[in-house]
């Protein structure tokens, strides 16, 4: 569990190291949050989800403000987020330069671009290998690549 605790006063960034030795770091901007509030990270992961394959980076973002904790809190600016990926980590998806972050909503995936109003955009360099977009709320978040899909009928004949 990694934390960071700010106010207003902010910018500040929170950095975590996943096994493989790359990162996912989370840029706050001045205004991001109010009072005092402490932010975890907490690394997880999740599996595939209809038409897409998970691209190994998944985690938890929670925060506790005046005391309260808070799952899904709504950062009052957008907070950047930089994934850096692996080969490995994408080598199911079909297209590397479509990854996307996603949040889920309690019952659905959604595109993590859409938690901010106007939505925000990716910023993909697939040379460097990875993937920034900015975010709007707390939960849970993770990588995804689309993924081609085939479908066999099988034929059983009888004895």
């Amino acid at each position: 569990t990694l934390s960071l605790s700010g106010t207003a006063s902010l910018p500040a960034h929170l950095v975590y190291y996943d096994t493989q030795g790359l990162t996912t770091t989370l840029e706050f901007p001045p205004g991001a949050v109010t009072g005092v509030t402490t932010i975890w990270l907490w690394p997880t992961i999740t599996a595939n989800r209809p038409g897409f394959a998970f691209a190994g980076h998944a985690f938890e973002l929670g925060t506790l403000e005046d005391g309260t904790l808070l799952l899904e809190l709504a950062f009052s600016a957008p907070v950047a987020v930089t994934l850096h990926y692996s080969d490995d980590d994408v080598r199911v998806a079909a297209d590397e330069s479509q990854l996307v972050l996603s949040w889920w909503t309690g019952s659905e995936w959604q595109d993590a671009a859409q938690t901010c109003d106007p939505a925000s955009s990716y910023i993909r360099d697939v040379a460097n290998k990875t993937l920034s977009v900015s975010i709007c709320r707390g939960g849970r978040f993770a990588l995804f690549g689309p993924m081609n899909q085939v479908y066999l009928s099988v034929v059983m004949r009888g004895n």
